[in-house]
Formats: structure tokens, C-alpha cells, sequence
């Protein structure tokens, strides 16, 4: 059963937003591009909203956040130089931002966290095609592609299972390509 609407407030910039839960304790976090380009979110602890703070950085796309079942979130957006750019919550403070590259079309990526503080970043590159990078929890490991086929759309990907994952686009002649990582 759906519970009721919560307003979080704020403007966004067009549909750069994105929310996570936290897996100890259910609360919500809204984290948006404010009109000034930096990223900031909103934390809801299922009884109170608690006021929008800044984490910087200076995006021009989407905003996406993640959050691994360890209760580490990274957030991930498109900088002013159209490479994706990083910043972790470490369970303790925020830690600076990194240029992870990957040079986007339009802001074209995806997040995925899973087990254990694991995370994929999914972009569509300069080339049309899909590339991904892996966080291990400790580092990121290169970029890599990941089909040959120019991609239609941006990726989208879900975590089914531990150590399991899905991702999906439409390439260029219009099928949608999807395939499993486990």
C-alpha cells in the first residue's frame, strides 16, 4: 500500500534529481541540481525532513545517487566539462569530489550500488556505445565497453540479487538490448 505524499520543497533544474534509502534505518535522501548548478539533498527519517544541504560541485545534468547496502552513497553527475564527476559519503563525512572522465552525450549514464559497497557506472560515450566502470570498494577499475552496438538511449540498470545485476538500452535500429552480470 502506498503511504502518503511527502514535499520535500525546492526547485530543481528540470528532472536532475534523484533519491536513495538508507538500509539501516529506511530514511530517504532527495538529492537535486539547485539553480546554481551545485548538487544538494534532503534527508527524511520517516518523521521529520531535515533542511537541504550543499554538497558542491558544479553539474550540468543529471544528478544520480546511490546508496550500497553498507550505507555508503555516491552521487555521480555530468560537470561543466561533460566528463562524470564523484563524490562519496563515506559513513562519516563527504568526501572530495573526483573526475572519474567517461566524456557523456547529454548527460547519458547510469548507477547501480549492490553488496558490500559495490558500485557500476554505466555512460553512453562520445562513441554511441555503452561503457562501464566497476568501484570494488576500494578503487575503480577502467573503462571498459560493453557492446559494440551505437546505444539509442541511456542505459538503465537494476540490481536483482546480490552479485547480480541487469542493464538495458535500445540501440540504434531500435531493439533493447538487456544482459546479466553475476
Amino acid at each position: 500500500m502506498w503511504g502518503g505524499w511527502d514535499n520535500f520543497g525546492g526547485r530543481t533544474q528540470g528532472h536532475n534529481f534523484s533519491v536513495t534509502v538508507d538500509p539501516a534505518n529506511g530514511g530517504e535522501r532527495v538529492f537535486v541540481q539547485g539553480g546554481d548548478g551545485a548538487v544538494y539533498y534532503r534527508y527524511f527519517d520517516q518523521a521529520f525532513i531535515y533542511p537541504w544541504q550543499g554538497i558542491g560541485g558544479q553539474v550540468r545534468w543529471d544528478v544520480k545517487a546511490v546508496t550500497t547496502s553498507d550505507g555508503k552513497i555516491d552521487v555521480f553527475a555530468p560537470g561543466g566539462d561533460s566528463t562524470v564527476w564523484h563524490r562519496r559519503w563515506d559513513g562519516s563525512v563527504w568526501l572530495p569530489w573526483d573526475q572519474l572522465g567517461g566524456t557523456t552525450i547529454g548527460g547519458g549514464f547510469e548507477a547501480v550500488a549492490w553488496d558490500a559497497g559495490l558500485v557500476d557506472l554505466f555512460v553512453v560515450g562520445t562513441d554511441d556505445r555503452v561503457w562501464t566502470r566497476h568501484w570494488n570498494n576500494s578503487t575503480w577499475s577502467a573503462w571498459t565497453q560493453l557492446n559494440p552496438s551505437p546505444a539509442l538511449t541511456i542505459p538503465r540498470a537494476t540490481d536483482l540479487l546480490t552479485y547480480q545485476l541487469t542493464l538495458a538500452f535500445t540501440i540504434v535500429n531500435g531493439p533493447v538490448y538487456a544482459a546479466q552480470w553475476n
